[in-house]
């Protein structure tokens, strides 16, 4: 049973993070920036960060600040390795989705606990 209690918690962690990553990713598609190609590649990029630190994070056995601060660094990391975004777009989604673990951690306690 704690076992199945486990696999909901970690589902529910990485559709709350994906959720939250969602809206930043349109936050950030709607602020001013040059040219749609632009765009339309930094939310191409945007996507598959969100959706690997969602991945990792849903991994992840206990869902802490600091391991969801190291899992953001980790895929941010690769992305600016590979130089698939540039990196004040990067900085800048990082610390969007830094900033936002008060509301991943409430949102966490909320669901699990229903």
């Amino acid at each position: 049973m704690e076992e199945k209690s486990k696999g909901t918690a970690r589902k529910i962690a990485a559709g709350v993070i994906a959720g939250t990553i969602i809206g930043i990713i349109t936050g950030i598609l709607l602020a001013p920036k040059k040219g749609s190609k632009m765009r339309k590649d930094l939310k191409d990029t945007a996507e598959r960060i969100k959706k690997e630190v969602a991945k990792k994070s849903a991994k992840a056995r206990e869902l802490t600040k600091e391991k969801y601060n190291q899992i953001v660094n980790e895929v941010s990391d690769l992305y600016k390795k590979a130089k698939k975004i540039e990196e004040e777009d990067l900085k800048e989604l990082i610390k969007d989705l830094k900033s936002r673990w008060p509301k991943i951690s409430k949102e966490l306690k909320e669901k699990i606990k229903k």
